[in-house]
């Protein structure tokens, strides 16, 4: 809002975070990729220590993240 305040009504901003995923679903939507409806699951693989990231990642999500693989560079 501060920088559309700023630039005025004749500039459009865009968020290309949420244009681009407006393009990927409707492009998966369109190959016939797109995830069915419904709860998906999450897998984290890091190349830093497993318990450390399980503990910041738990605070930074909001939910608890009960594992993750450690990976070699």
């Amino acid at each position: 809002p501060t920088i559309a305040a700023y630039l005025g009504p004749d500039v459009q901003l865009v968020d290309s975070a949420t244009e681009t995923a407006r393009e990927v679903t409707a492009l998966l939507a369109a190959r016939g990729l797109a995830a069915p409806a419904g709860q998906g699951s999450t897998s984290f693989f890091v190349t830093d220590v497993p318990d450390r990231f399980i503990r910041i990642a738990s605070r930074f999500l909001g939910s608890a993240v009960d594992s993750a693989v450690r990976i070699e560079r």
